[in-house]
């Protein structure tokens, strides 16, 4: 069977799964790692809230009053960071019958989660789980972490674009971008034409670089 989860490294290789899970090894891995480091993004969250109350500020629609000291993209990821949290842990939860106390609270729920994340790996629900813990954890690092990307130039005779236009092969040089979110792709763009490509177009426009290699050799 194959992995049905979305993977942002190397989309298009199929991922098999073990027999009787429902996700691939890496999703499992990938699941454990989100969920140990939940607790820890949902404390620094609001620490990020509490220091940017006093800056980021939202007005009540229809308000006549003074702003509210809150910062409302960070409240809300935090807020829906638990939620989902939550949501997931009280589903598997009563799936399993557990009879374990499950409290109210981040780290009580991604503990739980976590000490049953192989028997989840073999629901058929669990590639939603992954899919939901992913992105949550994406989102609060994208906000704690809020470089768009970092950046840097293919290096040598690869990383000259190979673009071409009438007057010629464009002489510019690629540059990679790789967000800091999880959730969004990275991207390889010309600094002289401008033209973009994801990094799947990318690899399949290997044959020309490769082409062009041999033919300057």
């Amino acid at each position: 069977m194959t992995c049905p989860v979305e993977h942002y490294r190397d989309p298009d290789r199929p991922r098999r799964t073990s027999d009787g899970y429902a996700i691939c090894g890496g999703c499992l891995r990938g699941l454990q790692s989100d969920l140990a480091a939940l607790p820890k993004l949902h404390e620094d969250l609001a620490q990020l809230h509490n220091a940017k109350r006093g800056t980021a500020q939202t007005k009540i629609s229809g308000s006549m009053g003074a702003r509210l000291p809150i910062a409302v993209s960070v409240a809300d990821a935090r807020k829906d960071l638990k939620d989902t949290l939550m949501a997931w842990a009280v589903h598997a939860h009563r799936e399993a019958s557990s009879a374990a106390v499950l409290h109210d609270s981040t780290a009580s729920a991604a503990r739980w989660l976590a000490v049953n994340a192989d028997w989840a790996a073999r629901q058929d629900w669990a590639p939603g789980l992954v899919t939901a813990i992913r992105y949550i954890r994406s989102r609060a690092v994208s906000l704690l972490d809020p470089r768009p990307c970092q950046r840097f130039p293919v290096p040598g005779r690869d990383g000259l674009c190979v673009r071409e236009a009438e007057a010629g092969p464009c002489p510019g040089r690629l540059w990679v971008a790789i967000p800091a979110s999880q959730e969004a792709d990275s991207t390889i763009t010309c600094d002289t034409c401008g033209q973009v490509y994801s990094a799947v177009q990318w690899m399949r426009l290997g044959h020309l670089i490769h082409a062009r290699r041999t033919a300057a050799a």
